[in-house]
């Protein structure tokens, strides 16, 4: 089979960069021809994305590629429009991988905004597709669009195989690392919550049993008001910034626990890779990631609330400490569920129901 996939991606720091390399990869590997575009400039070298930003170049790789699908990733590029209408023209089959950008509570943000654009040009974008894919069950449940286009995918995103066979860290429970590794995201991603949470547990005493390391990149404003936030509590919780590469994976081992309270998501690749790195997780359910995490027993599902995200903070101190080697096992039990050697074998077969 020929698979375009089509993204939004400039850095390889993002989250949906990563799933198109990695898924595109994987579909190689199992005997597909695959070509991914992206509509947006690259900020960095990304050889594996060739960039597209108007009609007249993606008629061309079109009509050289002859894909027998295409797959738009995320949702609002006005590019998308005139692409699909192109291959609709001609009968190419499309779908649309949404990353959890129509699910309830990510309509809200920009809500007027997104409604006139829906109604006057992506509701017909996805009604004509072949099929939506979602990550999992539950960006499914909260999506606005099953009555626009019933016909729907679940594709999960994958994680990288785990290093770790087994659990075979030497532990030092004196001090518990707690990891936030992703974008600074001030509301998306909880951090306004987590950070009271960091401050309930300060007050009460708990320097000595835990530490926040808090990882990642975003816009300057937010990253400072972040800094700001986390001010006077160094020693007990610090920010170091962008990780990637070999940073990224020192970080991930340097660690015990990988946290996320966010208010809605896909599915997180960080989740992911933290099982794979052998992290238990401490997450709400608006990451979508909650059935993982109670049918694997590998971590704790919170609420978007300081008091009891600092609650369940405090219980992972008394569990994790004499189990710590199970929940370890169990998270990387859990990421295996996730390999992108599996994804690719799963994805080809749907395409081809709806086409």
């Amino acid at each position: 089979m020929k698979i375009l996939h089509i993204g939004n991606v400039s850095s390889e720091t993002n989250g949906i960069t990563q799933v198109l390399l990695n898924l595109s990869k994987a579909q190689i590997k199992v005997g597909q021809d695959v070509l991914t575009l992206t509509v947006i400039h690259k900020k960095e070298p990304l050889p594996s994305f060739i960039e597209v930003q108007n009609l007249s170049n993606f008629r061309k790789i079109v009509e050289s590629f002859k894909p027998d699908i295409c797959v738009f990733h995320s949702l609002y590029k006005k590019e998308y429009i005139r692409f699909y209408s192109f291959l609709h023209g001609i009968r190419i089959p499309y779908f649309i991988q949404l990353h959890g950008a129509l699910s309830r509570d990510n309509y809200k943000k920009s809500y007027i905004k997104k409604r006139i654009a829906n109604l006057l040009l992506y509701n017909r974008f996805i009604k004509k597709a072949n099929a939506i894919i979602y990550l999992n069950k539950a960006e499914y449940d909260n999506s606005i669009v099953k009555d626009i286009n019933p016909n729907a995918i679940i594709i999960p995103n994958g994680c990288p195989k785990s290093e770790l066979s087994n659990v075979n860290k030497n532990k030092d429970f004196n001090k518990i690392n707690i990891l936030y590794l992703g974008r600074i995201k001030i509301h998306h991603k909880g951090l306004d919550k987590l950070i009271k949470a960091v401050q309930i547990l300060y007050k009460d005493g708990l320097q000595d049993k835990v530490h926040f390391s808090f990882y990642g990149n975003g816009h300057e404003n937010e990253i400072d008001v972040f800094k700001e936030s986390i001010h006077g509590f160094e020693g007990f919780a610090d920010f170091y910034g962008t990780a990637y590469g070999e940073a990224k994976i020192r970080a991930f081992k340097d660690s015990d626990i990988f946290i996320l309270t966010s208010r809605y998501e896909g599915m997180p690749m960080g989740i992911l890779e933290a099982l794979s790195y052998g992290l238990p997780c401490i997450i709400t359910k608006e990451t979508n990631m909650a059935d993982v995490i109670d049918e694997y027993d590998c971590g704790w599902i919170t609420e978007i609330e300081p008091e009891k995200i600092a609650s369940t903070i405090k219980k992972m101190l008394e569990e994790y400490p004499a189990n710590w080697k199970k929940y370890n096992q169990n998270a990387i039990d859990a990421s295996k569920e996730f390999s992108w050697d599996r994804i690719a074998i799963e994805s080809i077969e749907k395409y081809k129901r709806f086409i």
